[in-house]
């Protein structure tokens, strides 16, 4: 398979999952290239440079990376976080921005450490939002004993 075969591929799947069609224009301004270079991406007539894979990866996947015969270098993570991020509805995004941003301001006063679990942040986050106060918070669950069958 020759990436824009792939591309088109995972256009249409893409396109089938969200029910609407996906423009040129739309994929230009999610990765910040001009629709031109799409439109000749998408039609095999360029190859991407390593930057335009990359930047391919945020929309279509870190599998567009196969295609390119550079070693690129790039946090799947940030890529899969990305995609994520896409596909979820604004008010989503807005909450989980407001979250990363509370983490941030949190780890630049000192109020919390790199150390930091992210789940107690969270936990706390919620607490402190809704009025409450953690004085200690159990990182494992502890079970009570299982009752002994009777006979």
């Amino acid at each position: 398979m020759k990436l824009h075969e792939f591309l088109f591929r995972e256009l249409n799947r893409m396109e089938a999952e969200q029910g609407r069609r996906i423009t040129n224009e739309e994929i230009s301004d999610v990765i910040g290239v001009d629709v031109s270079s799409i439109s000749k991406w998408m039609n095999g007539k360029v190859i991407p440079s390593k930057a335009n894979f990359v930047r391919l990866a945020l929309f279509f996947g870190p599998a567009v990376l196969n295609f390119s015969k550079d070693e690129i270098d790039v946090d799947l993570d940030l890529i899969y976080i990305n995609q994520t991020l896409r596909n979820l509805d604004k008010t989503k995004r807005k909450s989980i921005r407001e979250f990363t941003d509370s983490y941030r301001a949190s780890l630049e006063s000192g109020e919390i450490s790199e150390d930091t679990n992210l789940d107690e942040f969270i936990v706390r986050k919620w607490a402190a939002d809704h009025g409450y106060t953690i004085t200690k918070l159990e990182t494992s669950p502890k079970r009570k004993p299982a009752q002994e069958a009777k006979r």
